[in-house]
């Protein structure tokens, strides 16, 4: 009797003492998100539980397209996209790349060829192991900062067609990890905000060249010197130039028709920023810019709404500058998210 007494006390204390025993596989809670239910009636496919599949738009408050957010101390706007993937075990994986204004970078990775409407749960990035059906990797980089999300809230982050065939990414505020031990900490919630659609960039020309429209940027730059504003939209090679024209401050723009320039600028133009109000567009070769042609009445169309940039161009021709006998020729209908 007292040997059958001690091994049930023996029992009872292993089982207690296991129970007290640290579980390191419970991972820490993600911060809540406030997600309210999109209502405009345009719900697409993915994402969702229980068979739901309209999208819940990530809550972001008033963060403006194109732009990445961490609390009131880091806000940088967007404006390098750089579409890219991946096949891995025979599957394919879509990823967008998104640079700032101050070096900030966004790499964000989902299943699939494309981008698609859905909800999404934050999987950690981690070597050797890519998102499932419902799952995005998304990793940013602020001042040096390289930080990671993870989060099963299948609502973190929201991918949805908005009515100018654009995809909006969403992602609601939500505290990264430092990647590296010796990053300084952020705490600040970062929220993200993406508009983009790569098809919406077409650019052709007689002689078969191969554009890169997975690759483009859209800025406004002050003169260092003088301020003087110059809206820069790039789609590798061709670059299109609006000198001392700032759309930042405009709203809309009727479809307009602008004449490129007939007459060239001084290096002390250029040096001082004192250029005339005028639009330039550029093709480059290798490391060389081909300028268009100064003669022929060449024009681009551009038009301007508050979400996107319209720009339409038709056979502008483009000069060797050691040889103005060699030429190329380029058209282009360009929709870029502002």
């Amino acid at each position: 009797m007292k040997k059958l007494l001690y091994f049930l006390f023996i029992s009872l204390f292993i089982i207690s003492v296991s129970s007290c025993e640290k579980d390191d596989d419970v991972q820490p809670e993600t911060p809540t998100t406030n997600n309210p239910r999109d209502t405009t009636g345009n719900g697409g496919s993915g994402g969702g539980t229980g068979g739901d599949t309209t999208v819940v738009v990530a809550d972001i408050g008033n963060l403006k397209q194109n732009h990445i957010k961490a609390g009131s101390t880091y806000l940088d706007r967007l404006y390098i996209t750089d579409i890219g993937g991946y096949n891995s075990g025979g599957q394919d994986y879509f990823t967008l790349h998104m640079t700032g204004e101050n070096n900030f970078l966004i790499v964000f990775t989902i299943k699939g060829s494309s981008l698609r409407e859905g909800n999404f749960s934050l999987k950690k990035f981690r070597l050797g192991s890519s998102p499932g059906d419902n799952e995005a990797v998304m990793y940013v980089s602020i001042d040096g900062n390289l930080m990671d999300f993870e989060s099963t809230d299948n609502k973190s982050i929201s991918i949805k067609l908005d009515n100018n065939g654009f995809y909006v990414i969403k992602m609601a505020p939500i505290v990264g990890t430092n990647r590296n031990s010796w990053d300084v900490v952020i705490t600040d919630p970062i929220s993200v905000h993406v508009v983009t659609n790569h098809d919406k960039i077409t650019t052709t020309n007689p002689t078969g060249d191969t554009f890169d429209n997975d690759k483009y940027s859209f800025r406004n730059i002050l003169h260092h010197r003088s301020n003087q504003p110059k809206e820069e939209i790039i789609i590798s090679p061709i670059t299109v130039s609006f000198i001392d024209y700032d759309f930042t401050t405009t709203n809309s723009i009727a479809k307009t028709t602008y004449p490129l320039s007939t007459t060239g600028t001084s290096v002390l133009q250029q040096q001082m920023g004192t250029v005339a109000q005028v639009v330039y567009m550029s093709y480059t070769e290798g490391f060389t810019a081909w300028n268009h042609r100064l003669t022929g009445n060449q024009s681009i169309e551009m038009e301007l709404t508050p979400k996107i940039i319209i720009i339409t161009f038709s056979n502008i021709v483009f000069e060797d500058p050691s040889d103005s006998t060699q030429t190329k020729t380029a058209s282009g209908q360009w929709e870029l998210a502002r």
